[in-house]
């Protein structure tokens, strides 16, 4: 936590600089994610009246996500994550999913969580698609079925041989 602008420098990430060194190195998909309230909490520093966290010149094939737009302030939460938090792990995992498609999932799901109080911003520079999680095929699909109810049949075999063992 930093309670101080002196503390800035040495407890605070550039996100630009993290970028910028991402396309340096020919990364061809960056992403950050930002999950802060975008508010100033040292009273009297920063960049006048401008509220929240300052944009990013994202490179082409990246994806900045913030918790909430430029001008706003993000919720907390009452429970273990934020909304935005919540709202991302959601959808990361979503089989298939098109990370083009991730920002939109996660604004519907923060919106609906916050009662349409908090809209997360984003800044959207892909160049092709990726799924964090691939969709599987029907046939993944059968073979991980088959094995769970191979798994399932063992299990039924032990707890009925615990049972004749508890009544001898």
């Amino acid at each position: 936590q930093i309670t101080s602008e002196k503390q800035v420098p040495y407890r605070a990430t550039n996100a630009g600089e993290v970028l910028s060194a991402m396309e340096q190195k020919n990364v061809k998909f960056s992403m950050i994610v930002l999950d802060a309230c975008r508010n100033n909490p040292i009273e009297g520093s920063g960049r006048g009246k401008i509220k929240g966290l300052a944009s990013i010149d994202a490179p082409a094939g990246s994806l900045v996500m913030y918790a909430t737009k430029a001008g706003d302030v993000a919720a907390d939460g009452t429970g273990k994550n934020s909304p935005f938090t919540t709202a991302f792990l959601q959808h990361i995992t979503t089989p298939g999913l098109d990370v083009n498609l991730l920002p939109s999932k996660v604004t519907q799901t923060v919106q609906k969580l916050t009662n349409g109080t908090q809209t997360p911003g984003s800044y959207v520079q892909l160049t092709q698609s990726f799924a964090f999680v691939p969709e599987l095929t029907t046939a993944e699909l059968e073979q991980i079925k088959k094995e769970q109810q191979g798994k399932l049949s063992e299990l039924q075999q032990k707890m009925l041989e615990e049972q004749i063992q508890k009544q001898k």
